[in-house]
Parts: structure tokens; C-alpha cells; sequence
């Protein structure tokens, strides 16, 4: 140290020389040197001091301490030394067993000051009061007009307000609290609390089952930090504590800090929080804090130091502020023009504004309601409302936005993910999902509606009593398919066409074979809602359901009838096989239930080209297993399903179409379980399933009077025709059945207009 060149070579001191402004640190790096591993003893540079709790240790520990002095070659003022004192003064401050207490000679020199006449004045007082400070709870609040005389923008006016806080001032420091010594073996405990401009910190040291306090701490928040969210001012009041009782609790094992905001401790366990936040939790990263939440009637002493509103106080973290709030409006997901646009709507947004006034002077009860539940999570930044990161939309601009939010025609969800992003204003999600609700292209090209849960109908249990018909189509040939619910017995007969009388004539060979059965459930083809099979229907004494129309499922049975057989006769085809023998094989081949189609439906075992020597025999309690074969796949379907609300008449809604939900419509009757009749804008009376039809807020187009009144009339038709049906039949696991086909008008019924010629 203090090393320098010459030509003769490098010199340096051999002792500390005076002067170096380094040499009261290297002294005191000596000091401690000496003393190491000595019990009660301190030095700071030149001062030593000794305790002990008894005479007898204090006396052992002093010749611990003379000895190393002599071993050291170091010598004593005797004049400036003290022993077996019951109090000191050290480091300005009084020691004694009740703990530490200011230098009564500091006090009276504050006490016997005159009156300051200007600045420098009142700067020489509050030098001496800051000094002090530590023992003044709330002493922000007690200085707060002698503070305001130090603004550089403010003359020097002494006004009775400032002569009254002088004298109250000198009456605490009369009465100062008497602060206990910190240790780090004991319980240390911090509490922290905000009030709309001030923060407030508390160092407190178990004692028992009290608490004791080591040091109090309070400022005033910058004009900035008064605009933060409450949350915000919270976790800043818990920052400051901890910067300014640093000496005392870094290198801590685990120690409390208590608080009276309760988001504050949960938002301390989240993943996510706002920048500013984030910035805070850096700054604690160093301390090992456990977070707790104290009800402010217990939580006295700081939320007394918070309240000291000091307009204009200096803070050691502006700086880091003004480049937070730099940082936030810089990482805006909007343009500069964008946001002066947002900026001069919200100043004549009267309610932003009343809102903008709480975050700075503070929120009374019932004051923004709308607002209210998320004041902790408001601020304001360069004059902008921001919620957490998300800009507060004044009311004028919501429309312009939600379109923008609706680009692309996204989905309910997605908009509102997109929308959390970066905007908020109170029922934003109500908002988009009117919104999405009622967008003509969206409603367009809606996705299928989720399937509903089956409907749980009664279990066949007679055989030939309800069947299953259809057409289909296959390598240029159309079939008819007919199969038992009961039995799953297929029969399949070869169409000419598929003409009524010709379907008709098929069904009669059928009957006369197995009987003429109770009902048959068909989809709406020509061939079944012709007036010919409704009068074969009438003759033959059955009756007749329809499915919903495009809606294949309500006729489920038939439908896998038509697969199989499909399916029987391509593998016919492709094998080069006979037909029928497949066709007999699927008859005589076991279910599920362990019985053969053939014998559900006839008792008795069809011989194929098998060989078999077994007896013809029915097994027991055969009804049982096909309810609980029902209930299975009942079970199995509703896995995926959920119910659709009912419509009721005059509902607007849109059917579904293979271009999408393009049609409007009106409801005028559920004729069915899950099957209504609807009326399009164009007069058209439409029956659908449940599934095709979409409920919308909007109110379809009317139609001329002269058609309403009909349709009324055809309603009313439909509904005494349904009054009269007989509805205690037999169903199986249809999710819908339908009107008889009679109601329905065939072509050849239809009005004929025939053609004007002008007989050029």
C-alpha cells in the first residue's frame, strides 16, 4: 500500500501513515483482528465495548480483552476509558439493560434550538430529527410541513401550521420509546404496510410471547409510486423494509414479514405477475422471507408509519421506477398513435377519471363498483389505465376493439385469450360473447352441435313387434331392407324400383311370412311418405314412425341393417360366394346374448351347412341380458353427449345444412322427442332433429300474414293428428321419432300451376 517508484527502486510505507482514506477501514479490519473469538466484545475502530450480564462475567471478559491488548503492543487512554458503566453512549446512541435509547445531549440540543428562519434552517433541524429517527414511530408524518418548506419550487414561509408541528415534534422527541437490542438467535419478525402515500416498515424481536421493537422505518411515496396499484404499493412498502434493515436481517435464516394485504401472499406463490412485481421479487431474492397475512386491527405499528403523506419525498428508487415505467409503456403491444388515441379518450372518460382519482388519494367504500373488486390490480402509467399489463379501454373505443378482437372470426375462447392479453374493461367476456353470438359468418359456419344423450326407451321384448325399414343403393340395384328390434332377424328383398307399390308389394311377401308386426320406423323417403303406404298402413292395422329428416340416427336400427348387408354382399361379390348362404349365416350366427337372430325370432336353430347334433333350447332369463346389453350401450353413447336446452315456440334458429348453419328458421312445435317442425323466412315448414337446429339471439325474417296463417293451420292439424296417435308402443334406443307420414304431402297432392303459353 502507498507503494511508489524511485530511481534507487520501489519504497513503501512500513507503518499506516495518516491521512489515507482507506486507513480507518484497515484499522478496524485490525481491531477485529485482535478481539477474534472473544465473547461480548465489539470494537468499531478505536471503541471497545465490553457487557456481560454479571460483574463477575463482565470482569472475565475485560481481562480477556486487556491481555490481547498487551500481547498486541497496544496502550489505553485511561481518561477516555470506562468500567462496570450501567450505560454509554456508543455510536450516538444510549446502551443500557432496558435497550437503546437516544443521546439525551442530541435531544436537548434539538430541544433548545430556536426557531428556524430560512431553508438552511430548517435542513440543519430535520438533519438532527433524521438522526434520531429511528426511535420516532411515524416520524414522516410528524415532519411533513417542515418538509414541504425544503421544495426548491416553495419560499420560505413559516405559517402556524409549521410552529404547531414543531412543538409536537419536541414532545415526541421527549418522549422517544425505548428500542430493544437486536438478536439474530431469537424470533425476528417484520411487518410492512401502504397507505395511499406512504410506506411504512416495522423491525420487531420476540420476547416471550410479546414483541419487542429493534428499529422503526417510514417515507413517503414518489409521485409515481402514488400512482401504483394497491398490491403494488404493498409488495414496495415489503422492499423498502428490507433495504432498510438490511444490516439487520441479511444472512437470516428463515424469518416472517408479516402483511395486511392478502393478494399480496397469494400472488407471491404464482408463476406469472406483472413486471413491476417482478422487479420487487428480485430485490427480495437475496433474503430468505416466509410471507404471512396479519389483519390490519393487529397490524398497528406499521400501518400507523405508513400514513405519512410527504408531497414531492425523494426516493432512493426513483431512478428504478421512472426506468420501470419507461420499460412498461415501451413493451405495449400498441403503436404511438393508438396510444394517444387511448390516452385522450380516457381523460374524457368520466368513469376512468373517478377511477384514475382513487388509485391517487385512495378508494372509499362503494366508490367504482365495477372497479372495485380489481383496485388492487389498477395503476396508471403515463397517463394511461392499466390493469396488471392490460390497457383499461375507455368506453368509446370497446366497439372498434372487440371487432378487432373478432378478426379472423375466432372462436369464443380464443377471442378471449386474446383479448387478456393485453385489454380489459368491466364484462369484456359478456361483450365477445354477444358478440360472436350474433356474427352472421360465424353462426354460418358453425361446427356440428355436440351430440345429445340417448333417449332411453323400453326394451322390445316381443319378437316381430317393432322393425327397422330402408332403402339402399348397391352396383346399380336398390334393396330393401327390413329388420326385427327385437331379434336383429334381417330380411332383404331385390327392388324393380323404388316406387310405393313396389316397396309395398315386398312388405306384403314379408308379413306373410313372419306376420303383420305393430310398428315400422322409417327415415322419410318418398316410397314411406307416400299416401299409397300410408293406406297399405291403414289396411294393414301397424303403425308408422318417421325419423327426423337428415338425420339418419333416429333410424339407427335400420341403418345397421342396411351396413351389414352392405357388407354381406360386397364380400359375396368379391368371393365369388352365394349371397343367400351369407345372408342365412348372419341369421344363424349367436349375438351378444348368446342366441342366433333366427332363433329370437322363431324359437328354433336354422341348419346351415354346418353339421350340429344340439337340441333346440331357449336359454333362461334371456330379457334381463338385453336390458342390460341396452344399458351398456346407453352408457357407451352418453359418454360423449350432453343435452341440448329445449326450444320452445317462436325460437330463432338456424338449420344445419351440408353448407353449414345457413338457413333461418322459426320453431313452431316439438312434435317429437327431440324433433320440431320450423318455419323458414320463405314460408317452407321444415321438421328437424334437436342437433340440427341452432338456437341464435337473432330474430329471423317474418312472412306475409296469408302464410303464417296457414302454417297456424297446419300446426294445428299436426296437433290433433298427434293428439289422436297411440303412443304406448314399444321404442328402442332412438334418440328421436317422428309424425306419421300421412300428414306429410306427397308430389302427386301438391298444386299444380300449369303453364301460361303465348301461343305465338
Amino acid at each position: 500500500m502507498c507503494t511508489f517508484n524511485t530511481p534507487f527502486g520501489r519504497y513503501c510505507f512500513q507503518r499506516l501513515p495518516f491521512g489515507i482514506i482507506s486507513a480507518s477501514e484497515i484499522f478496524h479490519r485490525a481491531m477485529e483482528h485482535i478481539i477474534e473469538g472473544l465473547d461480548g466484545v465489539r470494537a468499531y475502530v478505536d471503541d471497545i465495548i465490553i457487557w456481560g450480564s454479571t460483574i463477575q462475567q463482565h470482569n472475565q471478559r475485560l481481562t480477556s480483552v486487556l491481555e490481547r491488548i498487551q500481547k498486541n503492543g497496544l496502550k489505553l487512554n485511561k481518561n477516555k476509558c470506562q468500567f462496570a458503566a450501567q450505560e454509554i453512549v456508543f455510536l450516538g446512541d444510549k446502551l443500557s439493560a432496558q435497550g437503546i435509547q437516544a443521546d439525551e445531549e442530541k435531544i436537548n440540543a434539538i430541544m433548545n434550538m430556536p426557531k428556524p428562519t430560512d431553508k438552511p434552517g430548517v435542513l440543519c433541524i430535520m438533519g438532527m430529527v433524521n438522526f434520531i429517527g429511528k426511535f420516532i414511530p411515524n416520524l414522516s408524518a410528524k415532519t411533513t410541513h417542515l418538509r414541504e418548506l425544503l421544495h426548491k419550487e416553495n419560499n420560505f414561509n413559516w405559517k402556524a401550521n409549521h410552529e404547531r408541528e414543531w412543538l409536537k415534534l419536541k414532545d415526541a422527541l421527549t418522549a422517544t420509546p425505548v428500542l430493544t437490542f437486536f438478536d439474530p438467535t431469537k424470533r425476528i419478525k417484520m411487518s410492512t404496510d401502504a397507505s395511499k402515500d406512504g410506506i411504512g416498515a416495522v423491525l420487531l424481536r420476540a420476547e416471550g410471547e410479546h414483541w419487542k421493537p429493534v428499529a422503526y422505518a417510514s417515507r413517503s411515496m414518489t409521485e409515481t409510486e402514488c400512482r401504483y396499484a394497491q398490491i403494488e404499493k404493498e409488495c414496495l412498502g415489503l422492499v423498502f423494509g428490507l433495504e432498510k434493515f438490511h444490516s439487520y436481517i441479511y444472512g437470516l435464516p428463515t424469518f416472517t414479514v408479516e402483511t395486511d394485504h392478502r393478494p399480496l401472499v397469494a400472488i407471491m406463490k404464482k408463476p406469472e405477475m406483472s413486471p413491476r412485481i417482478q422487479r420487487m421479487m428480485m430485490k427480495m431474492q437475496r433474503y430468505d422471507i416466509e410471507l404471512i397475512y396479519t389483519p390490519g386491527k393487529r397490524l398497528i405499528l406499521a400501518d400507523a408509519l405508513s400514513r405519512a403523506p410527504i408531497k414531492g419525498c425523494a426516493s432512493t428508487t426513483e431512478e428504478d421506477v421512472q426506468v420501470h415505467v419507461n420499460t412498461v409503456s415501451a413493451a405495449l403491444p400498441v403503436s404511438d398513435a393508438k396510444t394517444r388515441q387511448i390516452i385522450d379518450e380516457t381523460v374524457k372518460d368520466s368513469e376512468l377519471q373517478r377511477v384514475m382519482e382513487n388509485i391517487r388519494d385512495g378508494w372509499a367504500a362503494g366508490s367504482c363498483p365495477q372497479f372495485f373488486h380489481v383496485r388492487g390490480e389498477l395503476s396508471v402509467v403515463n397517463g394511461l389505465l392499466l390493469k396488471q399489463n392490460r390497457i383499461v379501454i375507455p368506453r368509446t373505443l370497446r366497439k372498434e376493439l372487440l371487432q378487432r378482437i373478432h378478426e379472423g372470426h375466432l372462436g369464443v375462447e380464443k377471442c378471449k385469450g386474446r383479448a387478456r392479453d393485453t385489454v380489459y374493461w368491466p364484462g369484456l367476456n359478456k361483450d365477445i360473447n354477444n358478440m360472436t353470438g350474433k356474427c352472421e359468418t360465424c353462426l354460418k359456419y358453425r361446427n356440428k352441435q355436440t351430440k345429445e344423450p340417448m333417449t332411453v326407451t323400453d326394451v322390445t321384448t316381443t319378437p316381430w313387434h317393432k322393425v327397422g325399414m330402408d332403402l339402399f343403393h348397391l352396383k346399380g340395384k336398390d334393396y330393401l331392407v327390413v329388420i326385427d328390434y327385437f331379434s336383429n332377424y334381417p330380411e332383404m328383398a331385390l327392388l324393380s324400383s323404388t316406387s310405393s307399390n313396389c316397396v309395398i308389394t315386398h312388405a306384403k311377401s314379408i308379413f306373410a311370412r313372419h306376420g303383420i308386426l305393430h310398428t315400422v320406423m322409417s327415415d322419410n323417403g318418398p316410397c314411406f311418405s307416400s299416401k299409397e303406404w300410408q293406406d297399405f298402413a291403414k289396411v294393414y292395422d301397424f303403425k308408422h314412425v318417421t325419423s327426423s329428416p337428415l338425420y339418419a340416427q333416429s333410424n339407427g336400427k335400420a341403418e345397421k341393417g342396411v351396413r351389414i348387408l352392405k357388407q354381406l354382399l360386397k364380400k359375396a361379390a368379391d368371393s365369388a360366394s352365394d349371397p343367400y348362404l351369407a345372408l342365412l349365416s348372419y341369421r344363424a350366427s349367436p349375438l351378444e346374448c348368446g342366441l342366433s337372430p333366427a332363433e329370437l325370432l322363431m324359437n328354433r336353430k336354422l341348419r346351415t351347412t354346418l353339421p350340429t347334433s344340439a337340441k333346440q333350447k331357449i336359454r333362461p332369463k334371456l330379457e334381463q341380458k338385453l336390458k342390460h346389453q341396452k344399458m351398456k350401450q346407453n352408457n357407451f353413447y352418453d359418454r360423449t353427449a350432453k343435452p341440448l336446452p329445449p326450444l320452445s315456440r317462436d325460437d330463432a334458429v338456424r338449420i344445419e345444412s351440408p353448407e353449414g348453419w345457413t338457413t333461418k328458421a322459426t320453431v313452431l312445435q316439438e312434435v317429437a322427442p327431440q324433433s320440431y317442425t320450423v318455419k323458414t323466412p320463405e314460408g317452407q315448414i321444415i321438421r328437424r332433429n334437436r342437433r340440427s337446429l341452432l338456437k341464435t339471439p337473432a330474430t329471423p325474417e317474418t312472412v306475409p300474414d296469408q302464410e303464417l296463417s296457414q302454417t297456424q293451420a297446419e300446426s294445428e292439424s299436426i296437433s290433433t293428428h298427434n293428439a289422436h296417435c297411440n303412443t304406448d308402443t314399444d321404442t328402442d334406443n332412438l334418440t328421436n321419432t317422428s309424425l306419421p307420414g300421412e300428414m306429410l304431402i306427397r308430389r302427386s297432392a301438391r298444386h299444380i300451376k300449369k303453364p301460361e303459353r303465348l301461343h305465338l
